[in-house]
């Protein structure tokens, strides 16, 4: 069967040869002696996370502190290839390419940044001014007020995406395990409830309602996994780290032995699934007459 190749096609395979030949460059000859180098930086920004930040004993001179520097070398010991995935990229560019290549690398970087949030920022504005200001504070606003709902709407989003990833720095080590945990949380149960409404006629909203709410409590017992981690790497003897401990106590019996990329899997087919059965269970039958005039 022939099949054509769309740009994601092409940019997912990239992606893929990019990743390979980094781990094949830095496993072999002499860049192999600098993953110490990028463990160190590593660890570094792990340390910063748990709320250690570095010490110095001469900070002209940037020499660590002896007590610093040992907790970095152990935590630097102890990763792994996979822990340090997502930074051997960064270490590449500043590292090997040629000045005016990393500018233009990084200039393209932030250009495709700029036009997702920009994309995200308009897209969301447009959603609360529409559905929200336009259907419940003001029906008969003009074009100025509409506008004025536009602008404070992109400030507010802008402010809570930009609180998002200052508290993300700290929940996470890998930028795409947090993307596709967190699509998986908020995309499961949408992609449920479209392929629902899609598939069956008879889907009422006693049903759509039943589906999502097992689904999105789906989602939270499979997500589960991730908040005890994240608790548990808490600094010893913390409030939170506590609350690891004793919440995995607790949940042991009944804890999600699923990898956390599996949660948008099970919770689209419990809403599907789900809503699918109750509403054959109801009996109840779409009405496909054509309204006449």
């Amino acid at each position: 069967m022939n099949r054509h190749f769309t740009i994601l096609d092409w940019i997912v395979l990239a992606t893929y040869f990019l990743g390979t030949t980094l781990f094949v460059y830095y496993h072999s000859g002499q860049h192999k002696q600098e993953l110490p180098e990028i463990k160190q930086l590593v660890a570094g920004q792990r340390l910063m996370q748990q709320g250690v930040y570095p010490t110095y004993a001469d900070k002209d001179q940037k020499v660590l502190t002896e007590t610093y520097q040992t907790t970095l070398n152990e935590q630097a010991d102890a990763l792994s290839d996979q822990d340090i995935g997502d930074r051997v990229f960064p270490h590449f560019i500043t590292k090997h390419l040629p000045p005016g290549l990393t500018g233009l690398l990084i200039a393209a970087v932030f250009a495709a940044a700029m036009s997702t949030v920009s994309t995200s920022l308009n897209s969301s504005a447009t959603l609360l001014m529409s559905d929200y200001y336009r259907r419940f504070f003001r029906p008969a606003a003009n074009d100025k007020q509409c506008m004025t709902a536009l602008y404070v709407s992109t400030v507010l989003w802008g402010i809570l995406g930009t609180g998002m990833a200052l508290i993300l720095v700290k929940l996470t080590d890998s930028a795409l395990d947090i993307w596709w945990t967190l699509s998986g949380i908020f995309g499961g149960g949408m992609c449920g409830l479209f392929l629902l409404g899609m598939i069956s006629r008879r889907a009422k909203n006693r049903a759509a309602i039943t589906g999502v709410t097992l689904g999105v409590l789906t989602v939270l017992w499979m997500s589960l996994p991730k908040v005890i981690d994240y608790l548990s790497s808490q600094p010893e003897g913390s409030s939170l780290a506590r609350a690891g401990v004793y919440l995995e106590q607790q949940t042991a019996a009944w804890l999600s032995p699923f990898h956390a990329f599996m949660v948008p899997v099970f919770g689209t087919l419990v809403i599907l699934f789900v809503g699918l059965l109750l509403s054959r269970m109801t009996g109840q039958k779409a009405n496909t007459k054509l309204p006449t005039s």
